[in-house]
């Protein structure tokens, strides 16, 4: 579980989402910015946010079980995650049945991609 000091704002993620850099894979799409955090503190880690629409499924248990599931990956490898970066992660339908190795492996796929991932 991330805490929720590695959580995102709602202003953040509306900020990233509007003028950040975004790659695209079959089952989530990854948005970045540089966080605008004060200069002082260079290894500010960076922060996350998960949005899961309904429209990837109507159950809100399933949307939250896809949630979960991202944060444990997140959780599992933020120490080799570029600092000071706000990073939104947006699934995609179909992304509810896929298995949890297969949604590691398209997660750090789109870090390695984006070079947030050391």
């Amino acid at each position: 579980m991330l805490t929720k000091v590695l959580r995102s704002s709602r202003v953040s993620i509306r900020d990233t989402m509007r003028g950040g850099l975004r790659v695209s894979f079959q089952h989530l799409s990854l948005t970045h910015k540089r966080a605008r955090r004060h200069s002082f503190t260079a290894n500010i880690p960076s922060t996350f946010a998960f949005i899961v629409p309904a429209s990837v499924s109507k159950k809100s248990s399933d949307r939250n079980l896809l949630k979960k599931h991202a944060r444990h990956i997140i959780h599992l490898h933020k120490n080799r995650i570029i600092p000071n970066q706000t990073i939104v992660f947006y699934f995609k339908k179909g992304s509810v049945n896929f298995p949890f190795k297969n949604l590691e492996k398209e997660i750090l796929a789109a870090l390695f991609k984006e070079n947030l991932y050391a």
